[in-house]
């Protein structure tokens, strides 16, 4: 199966064997299923007003959803700004976490973005050692965003 098809299919094997989809959400039910993931992840367990939450980019952006035996599990997106592809919204079910979907959903972006393309994120100073490991390097002070550290970080072709 093409990649172009928006549709990557892998195996994990970081803690044990676990099969896994990435794919874009285009449809209604998966886009409602990263809308879920995110309201679990970001609106409840860390008490981000939901109006912060889902934004006008979301209309705008390229999004993933990760499944896992075929159960919406994981979700990121990707939207084009003026000063390169924005990351963010990556998020993965407490249940899921610590197995390396995480990896695969920014993975999945970067290489949506293209070669040659600079991306940012703005992520949450706790996450900032995973997106390290990713490549992404902090640029500038660190900031509140929705009674959260945060600190942007690039990664330059």
């Amino acid at each position: 199966m093409a990649e172009s098809t928006a549709t990557f299919l892998c195996a994990l094997t970081c803690q044990g064997s676990m099969d896994h989809a990435l794919r874009e959400a285009k449809d209604r039910f998966d886009l409602e299923a990263a809308k879920h993931i995110r309201l679990e992840v970001f609106v409840r367990e860390q008490n981000v007003p939901s109006d912060i939450e889902m934004d006008e980019y979301d209309s705008k952006a390229i999004h993933v959803l990760c499944l896992v035996n075929g159960q919406p599990v994981g979700t990121g997106r990707l939207v084009k700004m003026p000063d390169g592809m924005k990351l963010g919204r990556v998020a993965v079910l407490r249940d899921y976490r610590g197995k390396g979907l995480g990896r695969e959903i920014v993975k999945w972006l970067l290489r949506r973005a293209g070669e040659g393309m600079p991306v940012y994120a703005n992520v949450q100073t706790s996450a900032e050692a995973f997106y390290r490991r990713l490549g992404f390097v902090p640029e500038g002070d660190r900031f509140m965003e929705a009674g959260i550290e945060h600190v942007k970080m690039s990664r330059h072709p």
